[in-house]
């Protein structure tokens, strides 16, 4: 079976759009993945709740889709699925940097000290709308 996106304007079965939107999900969990979890998670637990967000996500794109803005319905989900999985990141990196602190034994390692130094470079970016 042909797994392209449908050009619009063409008829679509219920399995092709299906496998769209799937599509447009796991790539978009796929490049999630490739982003630096929080230190407050545990990579199995971040990359679960990465699904949770990610399918609950499209469901609501799904619902929020409007066929007469000429955008595929495979594109406009794949987009509302990443910036949910961003502010998802980004909300966790906050807390993070914030609420989160190296044990003690621990302050003084090099990977604390990197992990001190992403916090305030991902803070700098946040606030300067560079991200």
């Amino acid at each position: 079976m042909d797994n392209a996106p449908v050009p619009l304007g063409r008829v679509v079965t219920m399995e092709q759009m299906l496998i769209n939107l799937l599509e447009a999900v796991s790539l978009a969990i796929q490049r999630a993945k490739l982003w630096r979890p929080p230190p407050n998670w545990d990579e199995r637990q971040w990359n679960d709740e990465l699904r949770s967000i990610a399918w609950l996500s499209a469901w609501e794109a799904y619902h929020t889709f409007d066929p007469e803005r000429n955008i595929p319905l495979q594109v406009f989900v794949f987009l509302q699925v990443k910036k949910a999985l961003w502010d998802f990141y980004r909300r966790e990196w906050e807390y993070a940097c914030h609420h989160i602190s190296p044990p003690p034994r621990q302050s003084a390692t090099k990977k604390a000290k990197i992990g001190n130094l992403l916090c305030c470079r991902f803070n700098e970016k946040g606030r300067n709308g560079s991200g």
